[in-house]
């Protein structure tokens, strides 16, 4: 690999998290900010001038989102890395469980991003071996893309009986697995899926629903209260239902995040 500084953008709509990602990255001596976007058609103009290794990439764009933007730089075929950057878990992460890219969690620390970018380094080079990379990114796309897809469909379809049933996505109280199936709770009564857990969290996400525990997703919206419950942890009551969901001990600061706990 080049001993050269790397080169970065750094892309977000936000001008106070530009300075902070630039305040934090000015504490980096592999780096070099090299230029600054705040939307797509800055990051293309930016790219057509100007050399850069890796991209600090904030997914929460207006128009076309960094996702969106990743997909367009791919086909450009250029050698660089990109690290998204996101406000909310939900966006697929589970896709960027990969050797050669990472994503950031806002508020960024120094501690992870620092990890991320001599991540980036060690396992695929920024300039030297980028592809590794681009294959994950390219992963990255897809997945986003259909679980984008199914987050914008306003209906679920379930089992009611002999008949298939479709419910709105607001009606819904809370998603439970039981078994191989999951069953979804409204105020009418509940119904069996045809879905496992990990389809239903690709459909079911923030900034409306919630997974608060491996066998739970909530609707934020249909919590009437939060109980403290043992061990400083947490049971949700939902609203309409005699129920106290659950809290996971990994879900606790981020529900609490959420609802300003």
């Amino acid at each position: 690999m080049s001993n050269n500084p790397i080169r970065v953008l750094i892309v977000d709509d936000e001008a106070p998290a530009r300075d902070e990602i630039r305040h934090l990255l000015n504490s980096i001596k592999s780096v070099n900010i090299v230029a600054e976007a705040k939307d797509s058609k800055e990051v293309f103009e930016i790219l057509q001038t100007r050399e850069i290794d890796l991209i600090l990439l904030d997914i929460e764009l207006p128009g076309r989102d960094g996702i969106e933007i990743a997909r367009d730089i791919i086909k450009l075929n250029r050698e660089l890395s990109i690290i998204f950057i996101t406000a909310y878990n939900n966006f697929a992460l589970n896709a960027f469980e990969v050797n050669a890219v990472d994503y950031l969690l806002k508020p960024v620390r120094f501690e992870k991003l620092k990890s991320a970018i001599d991540k980036i380094e060690r396992l695929s080079g920024i300039r030297d071996n980028s592809n590794l990379n681009k294959i994950d990114i390219e992963k990255i796309v897809d997945s986003y893309m259909l679980t984008k897809q199914n987050s914008q469909c306003e209906y679920i379809s379930v089992y009611n009986g002999d008949q298939i049933k479709p419910i709105k996505k607001e009606s819904i109280l809370f998603a439970e697995a039981r078994g191989r199936f999951v069953w979804i709770v409204t105020s009418c009564g509940e119904f069996k899926t045809g879905l496992n857990f990990k389809d239903i969290q690709e459909i079911l996400q923030l900034p409306r629903f919630f997974c608060c525990h491996r066998s739970f997703i909530v609707n934020l919206d249909a919590i009437e209260a939060v109980d403290l419950w043992v061990n400083n942890s947490y049971k949700l009551k939902i609203t309409d239902k005699n129920i106290s969901i659950p809290v996971s001990r990994s879900k606790k600061d981020e529900l609490q995040k959420i609802l300003g706990i």
